[in-house]
């Protein structure tokens, strides 16, 4: 008699421990994942505006190796352009990673919390590199880390779809300028700024996430 009175308290607890714990594991990495955001962000706008400072002679590089296509002394880089990319890959890298990391963890918490999620935290975060859905798929997986009617929710959706726009704009500034250098070097100038706005956006995500499932754990 005794353990069936206990059993359903003794489960209520092993539940809440669980969620607690989850929380706990996504804290770990919470201050983490501000800062790999602020970081991919300054190297994507560093890289960008160097891109921007040495498109024309991006350009003259890109149509030497057109033209010059099979000799045994291809052209060198620009050497800024050159320094910038070296340097930018691994920031991005290891950013990218703890913001994984933080982001699969902080999907297994809001499962733990009972919110709704379209994706599984796995997916959710493997999603960021699958071609075709990773349009969409991220910014899913993202916004259901809140839950739903959250305020913050909005903010998902303005930052994913300047970080479409900001991506897409880095393409269009170098195609346009085998056109026209100034044209490609105006584009560039809306990418940084739009790097910066993704920056400052998921900045304030990654707080709002951390905030909203450590107040949902206290209630446990």
């Amino acid at each position: 008699m005794a353990y069936s009175a206990a059993g359903p308290a003794a489960r209520a607890n092993d539940w809440s421990e669980s969620v607690r714990g989850a929380v706990r594991s996504e804290e770990r990495l919470s201050a983490w994942a501000a800062l790999a955001v602020w970081v991919y962000a300054v190297a994507q706008v560093t890289n960008t505006a160097v891109t921007v400072a040495t498109l024309p002679a991006v350009v003259t590089y890109v149509r030497q190796i057109l033209n010059n296509y099979g000799t045994l002394t291809p052209p060198q880089q620009p050497a800024a352009f050159r320094v910038a990319s070296s340097l930018e890959a691994p920031l991005i890298l290891v950013a990218g990673i703890v913001f994984l990391l933080w982001q699969y963890r902080a999907a297994k918490a809001a499962r733990a919390l009972g919110y709704p999620g379209r994706r599984s935290p796995a997916l959710g975060a493997w999603s960021w590199v699958i071609p075709v859905v990773n349009f969409w798929f991220p910014y899913e997986a993202i916004r259901d880390l809140l839950p739903p009617g959250h305020e913050v929710r909005t903010l998902v959706l303005r930052t994913w779809l300047c970080y479409v726009f900001t991506i897409v704009a880095v393409i269009a500034a170098y195609l346009t300028a085998f056109a026209s250098s100034s044209a490609g070097q105006a584009i560039g100038c809306l990418a940084i700024a739009g790097w910066i706005a993704v920056g400052t956006g998921a900045y304030r995500v990654a707080r709002a996430v951390a905030a909203d499932h450590a107040a949902a754990a206290g209630r446990y």
